[in-house]
Protein backbone atom coordinates (compact mmCIF):
# COMPACT_ATOMS: atom_id res chain seq x y z
CA UNK A 1 0.00 0.00 0.00
CA UNK A 2 1.86 3.37 -0.84
CA UNK A 3 1.51 6.16 1.08
CA UNK A 4 -1.01 7.92 -0.53
CA UNK A 5 -3.53 4.96 -0.08
CA UNK A 6 -2.40 5.14 3.41
CA UNK A 7 -3.47 8.72 3.72
CA UNK A 8 -6.52 8.42 2.21
CA UNK A 9 -7.48 5.12 4.14
CA UNK A 10 -6.57 6.85 7.57
CA UNK A 11 -8.90 9.86 6.20
CA UNK A 12 -11.73 7.40 5.88
CA UNK A 13 -11.54 6.06 8.99
CA UNK A 14 -11.34 9.53 11.26
CA UNK A 15 -14.57 11.04 9.27
CA UNK A 16 -15.84 7.28 10.46
CA UNK A 17 -14.62 7.97 13.79
CA UNK A 18 -17.15 11.48 14.11
CA UNK A 19 -20.73 12.13 14.29
CA UNK A 20 -21.59 13.46 10.37
CA UNK A 21 -24.00 12.44 7.36
CA UNK A 22 -23.23 9.91 4.97
CA UNK A 23 -22.95 12.85 2.29
CA UNK A 24 -20.23 14.66 4.65
CA UNK A 25 -17.63 11.58 4.74
CA UNK A 26 -17.91 11.57 0.74
CA UNK A 27 -17.70 15.02 0.63
CA UNK A 28 -13.94 15.13 2.90
CA UNK A 29 -13.09 11.80 0.91
CA UNK A 30 -13.74 13.72 -2.56
CA UNK A 31 -11.59 17.03 -0.81
CA UNK A 32 -8.55 15.14 0.47
CA UNK A 33 -8.18 12.37 -2.71
CA UNK A 34 -6.82 15.12 -5.12
CA UNK A 35 -5.15 16.56 -2.71
CA UNK A 36 -3.04 13.70 -1.40
CA UNK A 37 -2.41 13.64 -4.94
CA UNK A 38 -1.07 16.77 -5.02
CA UNK A 39 1.38 15.90 -1.79
CA UNK A 40 2.62 12.99 -3.29
CA UNK A 41 3.38 15.13 -6.79
CA UNK A 42 5.59 17.56 -4.99
CA UNK A 43 6.90 15.19 -2.30
CA UNK A 44 5.96 15.98 0.65
CA UNK A 45 3.45 13.08 1.41
CA UNK A 46 3.56 11.57 4.37
CA UNK A 47 2.43 8.38 6.28
CA UNK A 48 0.21 10.09 8.73
CA UNK A 49 -2.28 12.66 8.13
CA UNK A 50 -0.59 14.86 11.71
CA UNK A 51 2.66 14.27 9.80
CA UNK A 52 1.80 16.86 6.73
CA UNK A 53 3.94 20.13 6.96
CA UNK A 54 1.96 23.90 6.94
CA UNK A 55 3.51 24.62 3.60
CA UNK A 56 1.39 21.78 1.96
CA UNK A 57 -2.31 23.65 2.60
CA UNK A 58 -0.47 26.86 1.27
CA UNK A 59 0.73 25.23 -2.09
CA UNK A 60 -2.15 23.55 -2.82
CA UNK A 61 -4.25 26.99 -2.47
CA UNK A 62 -1.89 28.83 -4.26
CA UNK A 63 -2.17 26.05 -7.22
CA UNK A 64 -6.02 26.20 -6.65
CA UNK A 65 -6.22 29.61 -7.43
CA UNK A 66 -3.61 29.52 -10.30
CA UNK A 67 -6.11 26.97 -11.93
CA UNK A 68 -8.49 29.31 -11.67
CA UNK A 69 -11.01 27.24 -9.19
CA UNK A 70 -14.23 28.81 -7.26
CA UNK A 71 -13.91 30.68 -4.56
CA UNK A 72 -16.37 28.69 -2.76
CA UNK A 73 -15.11 25.50 -4.01
CA UNK A 74 -11.57 26.57 -2.39
CA UNK A 75 -13.17 27.55 0.81
CA UNK A 76 -14.70 24.28 1.03
CA UNK A 77 -11.58 22.44 0.13
CA UNK A 78 -9.67 24.38 2.96
CA UNK A 79 -12.55 23.45 6.27
CA UNK A 80 -12.25 20.28 4.63
CA UNK A 81 -8.42 19.95 5.16
CA UNK A 82 -8.96 21.60 8.42
CA UNK A 83 -11.80 19.69 10.00
CA UNK A 84 -9.65 16.26 8.80
CA UNK A 85 -6.34 17.10 10.57
CA UNK A 86 -7.45 18.38 13.59
CA UNK A 87 -9.43 14.82 14.08
CA UNK A 88 -6.01 13.69 13.35
CA UNK A 89 -4.31 15.38 15.69
CA UNK A 90 -2.80 18.38 14.25
CA UNK A 91 -4.59 22.01 14.52
CA UNK A 92 -4.20 24.03 11.97
CA UNK A 93 -6.82 26.67 12.65
CA UNK A 94 -4.51 29.39 12.77
CA UNK A 95 -4.08 29.30 8.67
CA UNK A 96 -7.19 30.71 8.15
CA UNK A 97 -8.44 31.65 4.71
CA UNK A 98 -6.97 35.66 4.40
CA UNK A 99 -3.17 33.47 5.81
CA UNK A 100 -3.31 30.83 2.79
CA UNK A 101 -4.32 33.99 0.58
CA UNK A 102 -7.68 32.85 -0.28
CA UNK A 103 -9.95 36.31 -1.64
CA UNK A 104 -13.64 36.08 0.07
CA UNK A 105 -16.51 34.67 -0.86
CA UNK A 106 -18.77 36.51 -1.98
CA UNK A 107 -22.29 35.66 -0.70
CA UNK A 108 -24.58 37.90 -1.77
CA UNK A 109 -27.70 35.97 -3.61
CA UNK A 110 -27.27 35.54 -7.15
CA UNK A 111 -30.36 34.21 -7.55
CA UNK A 112 -33.53 36.43 -8.77
CA UNK A 113 -37.13 35.13 -6.47
CA UNK A 114 -40.05 34.27 -8.97
CA UNK A 115 -42.83 36.12 -8.52
CA UNK A 116 -46.26 34.58 -7.67
CA UNK A 117 -47.38 34.97 -11.32
CA UNK A 118 -43.93 33.42 -12.76
CA UNK A 119 -44.02 30.89 -10.33
CA UNK A 120 -47.66 29.52 -11.55
CA UNK A 121 -46.26 29.73 -15.24
CA UNK A 122 -43.63 27.78 -14.41
CA UNK A 123 -45.67 25.15 -12.65
CA UNK A 124 -47.81 24.67 -15.68
CA UNK A 125 -44.96 23.85 -17.77
CA UNK A 126 -43.43 21.52 -14.80
CA UNK A 127 -46.65 19.29 -15.33
CA UNK A 128 -46.81 19.01 -19.05
CA UNK A 129 -43.33 17.49 -19.25
CA UNK A 130 -44.13 15.38 -16.09
CA UNK A 131 -46.72 14.98 -13.95
CA UNK A 132 -44.52 14.38 -10.39
CA UNK A 133 -41.87 17.25 -11.23
CA UNK A 134 -44.26 19.93 -11.50
CA UNK A 135 -45.84 18.60 -8.15
CA UNK A 136 -41.79 18.92 -6.61
CA UNK A 137 -42.30 22.61 -8.26
CA UNK A 138 -45.29 23.24 -6.03
CA UNK A 139 -43.16 21.55 -3.11
CA UNK A 140 -40.66 24.17 -3.49
CA UNK A 141 -42.17 27.56 -4.03
CA UNK A 142 -45.37 26.74 -1.44
CA UNK A 143 -42.78 24.78 1.34
CA UNK A 144 -38.99 26.43 0.55
CA UNK A 145 -38.12 22.87 0.83
CA UNK A 146 -34.60 22.05 -1.45
CA UNK A 147 -34.72 19.46 -4.63
CA UNK A 148 -33.32 17.18 -2.59
CA UNK A 149 -35.71 17.57 0.23
CA UNK A 150 -38.74 17.51 -2.28
CA UNK A 151 -37.46 14.08 -3.97
CA UNK A 152 -37.41 12.42 -0.66
CA UNK A 153 -41.19 13.88 0.45
CA UNK A 154 -43.33 11.47 -0.80
CA UNK A 155 -43.69 9.12 2.84
CA UNK A 156 -44.27 12.07 4.72
CA UNK A 157 -47.03 13.68 2.33
CA UNK A 158 -50.13 12.32 4.82
CA UNK A 159 -48.87 13.55 8.06
CA UNK A 160 -48.30 17.04 6.03
CA UNK A 161 -51.82 17.08 4.73
CA UNK A 162 -53.39 16.03 8.47
CA UNK A 163 -51.30 19.22 9.63
CA UNK A 164 -52.83 21.48 7.42
CA UNK A 165 -56.31 19.89 7.71
CA UNK A 166 -55.88 20.46 11.65
CA UNK A 167 -54.86 24.19 11.48
CA UNK A 168 -51.23 24.19 12.31
CA UNK A 169 -48.65 26.02 11.12
CA UNK A 170 -46.00 23.85 10.70
CA UNK A 171 -44.73 21.07 8.87
CA UNK A 172 -42.02 18.70 10.08
CA UNK A 173 -39.19 17.84 7.61
CA UNK A 174 -36.92 15.28 8.12
CA UNK A 175 -35.81 13.69 4.92
CA UNK A 176 -32.90 14.64 2.61
CA UNK A 177 -32.32 18.11 5.06
CA UNK A 178 -28.77 19.61 5.53
CA UNK A 179 -26.90 17.67 7.34
CA UNK A 180 -29.37 15.78 8.50
CA UNK A 181 -30.78 18.60 10.43
CA UNK A 182 -34.50 18.49 10.97
CA UNK A 183 -36.86 21.44 10.80
CA UNK A 184 -40.22 22.86 11.59
CA UNK A 185 -40.94 24.69 8.52
CA UNK A 186 -43.67 27.50 8.98
CA UNK A 187 -47.02 27.38 6.46
CA UNK A 188 -48.07 30.40 3.95
CA UNK A 189 -51.53 30.99 5.26
CA UNK A 190 -52.50 32.71 2.46
CA UNK A 191 -51.55 29.52 0.55
CA UNK A 192 -53.11 27.03 2.78
CA UNK A 193 -55.83 25.63 0.38
CA UNK A 194 -53.78 25.55 -2.12
CA UNK A 195 -50.70 23.52 -0.82
CA UNK A 196 -53.91 21.67 0.41
CA UNK A 197 -54.51 20.98 -3.32
CA UNK A 198 -51.42 19.84 -4.33
CA UNK A 199 -51.03 17.33 -1.60
CA UNK A 200 -54.16 15.44 -2.29
CA UNK A 201 -52.77 15.22 -5.58
CA UNK A 202 -49.01 14.08 -4.88
CA UNK A 203 -50.79 11.21 -2.15
CA UNK A 204 -52.77 10.07 -5.43
CA UNK A 205 -49.87 10.47 -7.73
CA UNK A 206 -47.30 8.78 -5.16
CA UNK A 207 -50.09 5.89 -4.66
CA UNK A 208 -49.66 4.98 -8.31
CA UNK A 209 -46.21 5.07 -8.83
CA UNK A 210 -44.37 3.51 -6.44
CA UNK A 211 -44.32 6.00 -3.46
CA UNK A 212 -41.71 8.44 -5.57
CA UNK A 213 -42.17 11.64 -7.49
CA UNK A 214 -39.29 11.54 -9.93
CA UNK A 215 -37.64 8.36 -11.21
CA UNK A 216 -34.28 7.83 -12.58
CA UNK A 217 -33.23 5.63 -14.69
CA UNK A 218 -31.48 3.27 -12.31
CA UNK A 219 -34.25 3.22 -9.32
CA UNK A 220 -31.77 4.87 -7.16
CA UNK A 221 -31.53 8.12 -5.67
CA UNK A 222 -28.55 9.25 -7.83
CA UNK A 223 -30.51 8.70 -10.64
CA UNK A 224 -33.12 10.46 -10.08
CA UNK A 225 -31.36 13.49 -8.87
CA UNK A 226 -30.20 13.28 -12.36
CA UNK A 227 -33.15 12.96 -13.64
CA UNK A 228 -33.89 16.09 -11.70
CA UNK A 229 -31.68 18.28 -13.12
CA UNK A 230 -32.51 17.58 -16.13
CA UNK A 231 -35.72 17.94 -15.77
CA UNK A 232 -35.21 21.74 -14.57
CA UNK A 233 -33.28 22.31 -17.80
CA UNK A 234 -36.01 20.96 -19.97
CA UNK A 235 -38.52 23.69 -17.56
CA UNK A 236 -36.13 26.34 -18.04
CA UNK A 237 -35.24 26.68 -14.38
CA UNK A 238 -31.43 27.75 -14.78
CA UNK A 239 -28.98 30.82 -14.16
CA UNK A 240 -30.70 33.18 -12.03
CA UNK A 241 -34.13 31.50 -12.32
CA UNK A 242 -32.84 28.19 -11.32
CA UNK A 243 -34.96 25.80 -9.47
CA UNK A 244 -33.70 26.78 -5.87
CA UNK A 245 -35.14 29.73 -7.09
CA UNK A 246 -38.45 28.90 -5.84
CA UNK A 247 -37.38 28.38 -2.51
CA UNK A 248 -36.27 32.37 -2.80
CA UNK A 249 -39.46 32.71 -4.00
CA UNK A 250 -40.98 31.17 -0.75
CA UNK A 251 -38.63 33.13 1.73
CA UNK A 252 -39.51 36.33 0.36
CA UNK A 253 -43.55 35.57 0.74
CA UNK A 254 -42.85 34.29 4.38
CA UNK A 255 -40.98 37.46 5.51
CA UNK A 256 -43.58 39.25 4.59
CA UNK A 257 -46.44 37.48 5.85
CA UNK A 258 -44.26 37.94 9.58
CA UNK A 259 -43.99 41.63 8.96
CA UNK A 260 -47.71 41.71 8.92
CA UNK A 261 -47.65 40.35 12.03
CA UNK A 262 -45.99 43.25 13.36
CA UNK A 263 -42.79 41.18 13.89
CA UNK A 264 -39.17 42.83 14.30
CA UNK A 265 -36.95 42.59 11.54
CA UNK A 266 -34.63 40.58 13.44
CA UNK A 267 -37.55 38.27 14.51
CA UNK A 268 -38.30 37.85 10.67
CA UNK A 269 -34.93 37.04 10.28
CA UNK A 270 -34.59 34.40 13.06
CA UNK A 271 -38.01 32.51 11.53
CA UNK A 272 -37.18 32.97 7.52
CA UNK A 273 -33.85 31.11 8.74
CA UNK A 274 -35.20 28.47 10.42
CA UNK A 275 -37.79 27.89 8.14
CA UNK A 276 -35.09 27.46 5.51
CA UNK A 277 -33.05 25.10 7.73
CA UNK A 278 -30.04 27.40 8.05
CA UNK A 279 -30.23 27.90 11.83
CA UNK A 280 -31.04 30.92 13.44
CA UNK A 281 -27.68 32.75 13.95
CA UNK A 282 -27.24 32.77 10.24
CA UNK A 283 -29.46 36.26 9.99
CA UNK A 284 -27.12 38.24 8.14
CA UNK A 285 -26.57 35.36 5.45
CA UNK A 286 -30.24 34.79 4.75
CA UNK A 287 -31.10 38.44 4.45
CA UNK A 288 -28.50 39.18 1.85
CA UNK A 289 -29.06 35.85 -0.12
CA UNK A 290 -32.78 35.15 0.05
CA UNK A 291 -34.32 37.98 1.01
CA UNK A 292 -31.87 40.81 -1.21
CA UNK A 293 -35.29 42.00 -3.15
CA UNK A 294 -37.30 43.34 0.10
CA UNK A 295 -33.80 44.03 1.51
CA UNK A 296 -35.08 47.63 1.71
CA UNK A 297 -37.65 46.81 4.77
CA UNK A 298 -34.38 45.68 6.76
CA UNK A 299 -33.00 49.30 6.44
CA UNK A 300 -32.99 49.88 10.28
CA UNK A 301 -31.00 46.99 10.94
CA UNK A 302 -28.36 46.34 7.95
CA UNK A 303 -26.46 49.48 6.70
CA UNK A 304 -23.53 49.27 4.37
CA UNK A 305 -22.98 45.48 4.81
CA UNK A 306 -23.32 45.67 8.57
CA UNK A 307 -26.50 43.58 10.78
CA UNK A 308 -27.21 45.84 13.98
CA UNK A 309 -28.50 44.18 16.99
CA UNK A 310 -30.57 47.25 17.59
CA UNK A 311 -32.81 49.17 15.29
CA UNK A 312 -31.82 52.28 14.43
CA UNK A 313 -33.89 55.30 12.66
CA UNK A 314 -32.51 56.36 9.27
CA UNK A 315 -32.46 60.75 9.81
CA UNK A 316 -31.06 63.20 7.36
CA UNK A 317 -27.93 64.77 8.23
CA UNK A 318 -28.44 68.29 9.57
CA UNK A 319 -24.89 70.18 9.89
CA UNK A 320 -24.49 72.01 13.60
CA UNK A 321 -25.49 75.61 14.75
CA UNK A 322 -22.03 76.62 13.61
CA UNK A 323 -21.89 75.20 10.24
CA UNK A 324 -25.22 76.82 9.35
CA UNK A 325 -24.23 80.22 11.13
CA UNK A 326 -20.49 80.76 10.28
CA UNK A 327 -18.81 83.51 11.35
CA UNK A 328 -17.47 85.48 14.65
CA UNK A 329 -20.05 84.91 17.76
CA UNK A 330 -20.29 86.36 20.99
CA UNK A 331 -19.73 83.89 24.01
CA UNK A 332 -23.40 84.40 24.37
CA UNK A 333 -24.25 83.78 21.72
CA UNK A 334 -22.01 80.31 21.53
CA UNK A 335 -24.15 79.45 24.52
CA UNK A 336 -27.31 80.08 22.86
CA UNK A 337 -26.28 77.88 19.78
CA UNK A 338 -25.91 75.23 21.35
CA UNK A 339 -22.13 74.81 22.38
CA UNK A 340 -21.30 73.81 25.47
CA UNK A 341 -20.45 76.75 28.46
CA UNK A 342 -16.82 77.80 28.40
CA UNK A 343 -16.32 76.82 24.22
CA UNK A 344 -15.57 79.78 22.03
CA UNK A 345 -18.06 79.22 19.19
CA UNK A 346 -15.63 80.15 16.55
CA UNK A 347 -12.79 77.66 17.30
CA UNK A 348 -15.57 75.43 17.63
CA UNK A 349 -16.19 76.17 13.80
CA UNK A 350 -12.83 76.29 13.20
CA UNK A 351 -12.61 72.44 14.74
CA UNK A 352 -15.80 71.14 12.50
CA UNK A 353 -14.40 73.28 8.81
CA UNK A 354 -14.48 70.22 5.91
CA UNK A 355 -11.38 72.18 4.91
CA UNK A 356 -9.41 70.74 7.58
CA UNK A 357 -8.44 66.50 6.45
CA UNK A 358 -9.61 64.63 9.84
CA UNK A 359 -6.18 62.19 10.22
CA UNK A 360 -7.57 60.55 13.21
CA UNK A 361 -4.79 57.70 12.89
CA UNK A 362 -2.10 60.57 13.32
CA UNK A 363 -0.49 61.18 16.46
CA UNK A 364 0.09 64.79 15.70
CA UNK A 365 -3.67 65.30 14.71
CA UNK A 366 -4.67 63.89 18.41
CA UNK A 367 -2.22 66.21 20.20
CA UNK A 368 -3.59 69.18 18.41
CA UNK A 369 -7.01 68.11 18.77
CA UNK A 370 -6.08 67.36 22.55
CA UNK A 371 -4.57 70.83 22.59
CA UNK A 372 -7.25 72.98 20.76
CA UNK A 373 -9.65 70.96 23.58
CA UNK A 374 -8.00 72.41 26.10
CA UNK A 375 -6.90 76.19 25.38
CA UNK A 376 -10.87 76.77 24.71
CA UNK A 377 -11.99 77.60 27.88
CA UNK A 378 -9.22 79.94 28.45
CA UNK A 379 -9.18 81.38 25.01
CA UNK A 380 -12.74 81.80 25.90
CA UNK A 381 -12.48 83.70 29.14
CA UNK A 382 -9.71 85.89 28.11
CA UNK A 383 -12.19 87.10 24.84
CA UNK A 384 -14.85 87.79 27.33
CA UNK A 385 -12.82 89.26 29.77
CA UNK A 386 -11.18 91.46 26.63
CA UNK A 387 -14.96 92.37 25.60
CA UNK A 388 -16.23 93.45 29.45
CA UNK A 389 -13.16 94.86 30.67
CA UNK A 390 -12.92 92.98 33.46
CA UNK A 391 -9.18 91.94 33.33
CA UNK A 392 -7.82 95.52 33.15
CA UNK A 393 -6.85 97.82 36.49
CA UNK A 394 -9.00 100.53 37.64
CA UNK A 395 -8.31 103.83 35.71
CA UNK A 396 -6.19 102.08 32.59
CA UNK A 397 -7.38 104.04 29.14
CA UNK A 398 -8.73 101.25 27.56
CA UNK A 399 -7.07 100.02 24.66
CA UNK A 400 -7.99 100.58 21.04
CA UNK A 401 -9.80 97.12 20.40
CA UNK A 402 -11.67 97.55 23.98
CA UNK A 403 -12.97 100.89 22.74
CA UNK A 404 -15.94 100.30 21.51
CA UNK A 405 -16.41 103.19 17.88
CA UNK A 406 -20.42 104.31 18.23
CA UNK A 407 -21.78 103.33 14.43
CA UNK A 408 -18.86 100.91 13.52
CA UNK A 409 -21.35 97.52 12.44
CA UNK A 410 -18.04 95.34 12.98
CA UNK A 411 -17.92 95.39 16.54
CA UNK A 412 -21.61 94.97 17.16
CA UNK A 413 -20.71 91.04 18.66
CA UNK A 414 -18.29 92.74 21.27
CA UNK A 415 -21.23 94.78 23.02
CA UNK A 416 -24.69 96.12 23.16
CA UNK A 417 -25.69 99.62 21.86
CA UNK A 418 -26.53 100.21 25.47
CA UNK A 419 -24.27 99.40 28.08
CA UNK A 420 -25.93 98.31 31.28
CA UNK A 421 -26.95 100.40 34.14
CA UNK A 422 -24.33 101.63 36.21
CA UNK A 423 -21.36 100.48 34.00
CA UNK A 424 -19.10 102.45 31.36
CA UNK A 425 -18.47 100.82 27.99
CA UNK A 426 -14.65 102.43 28.61
CA UNK A 427 -13.91 101.39 32.44
CA UNK A 428 -15.58 97.95 32.09
CA UNK A 429 -17.99 98.62 34.50
CA UNK A 430 -15.44 100.77 36.85
CA UNK A 431 -16.69 104.19 38.12
CA UNK A 432 -14.51 106.99 36.43
CA UNK A 433 -14.40 109.27 39.58
CA UNK A 434 -13.40 106.33 42.40
CA UNK A 435 -12.23 103.51 39.83
CA UNK A 436 -13.88 101.10 41.75
CA UNK A 437 -16.67 98.86 40.28
CA UNK A 438 -19.94 100.13 41.69
CA UNK A 439 -21.75 97.48 44.53
CA UNK A 440 -24.62 95.47 43.17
Amino acid sequence: MSRRTKLVHEVVSVADRHEGSQQHKTNLREIWDPYSRFLRDIGICPKRVKEIPALGPKLYVQLCVARGTAVGSIHNRTSGIRVVMKRAGKDIDHLTNAVLGVPRRDRNGKKVPLSREEQIEVHEKAHRIDEGFGLLTEFQSGFGLRGREALLSPPDLQAWHQALANGESTIHVERGCKGGRPREVSVLEARRPEMLSVLARAIDYCHRHNGRLVTGRGGDLRSSLNRLKGLYRRAGLTGERSGHALRHGYACEMACQRFDRKETEHEVLVGVASDLGHGEKRGRFTLVTYLRSIIERFARVFRNGRLFKKAKDIQPFSPGPAAQQPGPTSPDTAQDSGNKPGTHACLGEWFRSPRRPARRGSGVWKTRRATVRRAAPAVAQKAQKAHTGADRPAGRHPSPFERRRPGDPSQDFLATDSPPEGRSPDTGGADPGTGRAPEV
